[in-house]
């Protein structure tokens, strides 16, 4: 597959411009968001599967009925990035992506202010085809990792 790394490239390169320039972190992109709602589950699946984490990093993907999830963690920085697609069925493209960015220790001051320029920036980027939600979220099983989980739908 001609996608086998390029989702996960350009979130972290996303993620990593915008940690390094202090701004609104940039999440998720309109070309990534396309390319992930034209899959459906089968092929979600197999794209899951290609995935490779950058040096360093940790990466588990975590089989659900809906789709699996992949995160990504980098012990050394405290930063992870976690995709959850929420698959209905096996045919049709994901109803709600749900996308999380994670900091241990501090790392990101969390504050209703800056989740709210995360959610514009994402609606900005995203434009009128996709719906945006943001909010604060503490990471799963993990109850000191607390993150920004953006779920994104597409518009029909």
């Amino acid at each position: 597959m001609k996608i086998r790394h390029t989702l996960l490239s350009l979130f972290l390169s996303l993620f990593m411009v915008a940690q390094a320039a202090a701004q609104p972190e940039k999440i998720i992109s309109k070309h990534e968001a396309d390319m992930m709602f034209s899959l459906n589950h089968t092929g979600w699946e197999a794209y899951a599967r290609q995935m490779t984490q950058p040096p360093k990093w940790q990466m588990r993907l975590t089989p659900h009925k809906t789709g699996t999830s992949f995160a990504v963690f980098d012990s050394k920085t405290g930063v992870g990035l976690t995709v959850q697609p929420l698959f209905a069925n096996e045919t049709d493209p994901p109803a709600i992506i749900v996308i999380g960015s994670w900091y241990t220790g501090g790392r990101l001051r969390i504050t209703p202010a800056s989740i709210a320029d995360i959610e514009r920036a994402a609606r900005a980027d995203l434009g009128p085809d996709y719906s945006v939600e943001a909010a604060s979220a503490q990471l799963p099983g993990v109850d000191d990792i607390p993150g920004i989980e953006l779920k994104v739908t597409r518009r029909k």
